[in-house]
């Protein structure tokens, strides 16, 4: 007995698989490509020096309102204060990296301004470094005003 041809439905076309086949193949290629021919990492910030760097106490109240102090105790920034609200994200984004890391750290943290007028924030307990510049220039403008302090 000969039994019916029962029609098959393709999940995903064929030529949809071979193309991201190709896609994954070509894309392959171009990183070995770059890396034998050691050219510089895309999306890195470049290497600078140090010009100016500063530690300082981020002091929680709630969940994104965070005071900024100077060594000495001096408050700089208020993270309620107008378009500061980009601290108590950046405060956020630490503790979820102690979290992650199973780290109980103190909430003292560097801020590093380069001479190429990059400016970052850098945990040392858990080796987190956030480039501010990547985030706009109003988030900047909110970290380099504490250097006027």
């Amino acid at each position: 007995m000969i039994l019916p041809k029962t029609k098959q439905i393709e999940i995903m076309p064929k030529r949809f698989v071979q193309g991201l086949g190709l896609l994954l193949i070509i894309v392959l290629i171009a990183v070995f490509t770059f890396r034998l021919l050691d050219y510089p990492l895309v999306g890195v910030p470049p290497k600078a020096q140090v010009s100016q760097e500063m530690v300082v106490t981020f002091v929680e109240r709630n969940r994104f309102d965070v005071v900024v102090l100077d060594k000495y105790g001096k408050v700089l920034a208020e993270s309620s204060d107008g378009t500061n609200g980009f601290l108590g994200v950046v405060f956020n984004a630490v503790k979820r990296e102690r979290i992650k890391k199973r780290i109980l750290g103190d909430n003292v943290l560097r801020i590093v301004q380069y001479k190429n007028d990059r400016i970052a924030v850098v945990d040392d307990w858990t080796g987190l470094e956030i480039q501010v510049n990547s985030f706009g220039a109003k988030n900047l403008e909110v970290f380099s005003l504490l250097f006027d302090n």
